[in-house]
C-alpha cells in the first residue's frame, strides 16, 4: 500500500516538473519565425516521446489490471470458503454437544445410565474439539455426579465394556483430578 502511494506522489510530481520544465524552456527561449529545425521542435518530440510511454503504460496497467482483480477475487473467495468450512465444522460439533445433551439426559431419566454414559462423553469429546472447555465440564460433572452413581448399580454395562478405550482417550483430556477416578473405575469394568 506505501510503495502505491509512493507511486502515485512520484508520478504526479515528475509530470509537473515535465511540465514546469516545458513552460520554462518556452518562456525563455521563444520560437524563430522560420520553419527550420529548432528547439521547439526537439521539446514537441520529446513530449510527444513521453506522452506515447504514459499512454502505452495505461493501456498496459488496464490489461494487467483484470489478472489482479481476478487474483484477489480468487484469494477472497478461499479466505471466505476457509472461514465457511470452518463455521460448518464447528456448526456441526455444537449440534453434536446439544443433541449429545439432551440424549444423555432422556436416558439419565429413563435410566438408561450405559446409554447416558456414552452420550455424555461423546458430547465431552465434541465439546473439546469445538474449543468448548466449560461445555466439557458441564458434561463431566454430569458423568460424575449424575451418571456414574446409578451407572454404577446397573447391571449391564455392555456398551461402556466395548467402549472403555475410547472413554479413557477422550477424559484423559480432561483438566480435572476427578477424571482419574472414573478412569480407574473404567480400566476396572
Amino acid at each position: 500500500m506505501k510503495n502505491q502511494i509512493k507511486s502515485y506522489w512520484s508520478n504526479w510530481l515528475s509530470i509537473a516538473a515535465i511540465i514546469c520544465s516545458v513552460v520554462a524552456i518556452c518562456v525563455s527561449l521563444p520560437s524563430a519565425p522560420e520553419l527550420g529545425m529548432d528547439y521547439i521542435g526537439v521539446i514537441v518530440g520529446i513530449l510527444s516521446l513521453l506522452v506515447t510511454m504514459l499512454i502505452g503504460w495505461q493501456i498496459y496497467n488496464a490489461v494487467t489490471i483484470e489478472k489482479r482483480i481476478k487474483d484477489e477475487v480468487d484469494r477472497t473467495r478461499n479466505e471466505i470458503d476457509t472461514y465457511f468450512n470452518k463455521q460448518k465444522v464447528e456448526n456441526l460439533y455444537m449440534l453434536t454437544i446439544v443433541n449429545g445433551i439432551s440424549q444423555s439426559r432422556m436416558d439419565v431419566m429413563e435410566k438408561k445410565y450405559d446409554s447416558a454414559l456414552f452420550c455424555c462423553i461423546y458430547t465431552i469429546d465434541a465439546a473439546l474439539k469445538a474449543d468448548t472447555p466449560d461445555i466439557a465440564q458441564t458434561c463431566l460433572n454430569m458423568v460424575i455426579d449424575s451418571i456414574i452413581p446409578d451407572f454404577k448399580k446397573q447391571t449391564t454395562k455392555e456398551t461402556a465394556k466395548k467402549n472403555k478405550d475410547n472413554y479413557i482417550q477422550i477424559l484423559r483430556k480432561m483438566n480435572d483430578d476427578r477424571v482419574i477416578d472414573l478412569i480407574v473405575y473404567l480400566r476396572s469394568l
